[in-house]
């Protein structure tokens, strides 16, 4: 039954444009099909998700999910004790696996680029930062190399650090 669960949902996704890659590593949706009715299978994806949490962590747009009918019984308490599942979806609802993983590799895109995006933002914030934090002790050690195309202190060069005029 999982199997043929597996397929199924497989294939919905290989019609919306995803493919299968031969490692997880490669993947940017990882979904584990389980039963709840064996204790054994139920310890197994939950240390399968577990390892997966490594690679959440270096690629944060990868959505994690778990299906099947462990999903359904223990559905609040999966997302609550393994933080990087984005998904957790029963028996009944594996029709809507597609739309489910679609939206979520949407929002993390969308989340992805905002990181980023702050990322340059910040980066040009402290480099901003770090010019007037020159400018300042330019104008105060009288330090300003005019020479320069910006007009910068060769303050942080120095060594030893700016010495003040005499």
């Amino acid at each position: 039954m999982n199997e043929r669960d597996s397929e199924q949902v497989a294939h919905s996704l290989m019609a919306r444009g995803y493919e299968r890659v031969e490692r997880e590593s490669e993947a940017d949706v990882v979904l584990l099909n389980t039963c709840s009715v064996r204790d054994m299978a139920d310890q197994k994806a939950l240390g399968k998700m577990g390892m997966l949490g490594r690679m959440a962590k270096e690629r944060p747009h990868v959505v994690f999910g778990f299906l099947g009918c462990m999903a359904q019984a223990r559905g609040a308490e999966l997302l609550k004790n393994v933080p990087h599942v984005d998904l957790v979806v029963g028996t009944q609802k594996f029709h809507r696996v597609p739309d489910y993983v679609g939206e979520l590799v949407a929002r993390k895109k969308r989340i992805s680029e905002n990181a980023q995006r702050s990322t340059s933002n910040s980066e040009r914030f402290r480099e901003q930062a770090a010019q007037c934090r020159i400018r300042r002790e330019s104008r105060r050690y009288g330090d300003l190399d005019n020479t320069s195309p910006n007009g910068l202190a060769n303050v942080l060069l120095n060594g030893d650090g700016p010495h003040p005029r005499k």
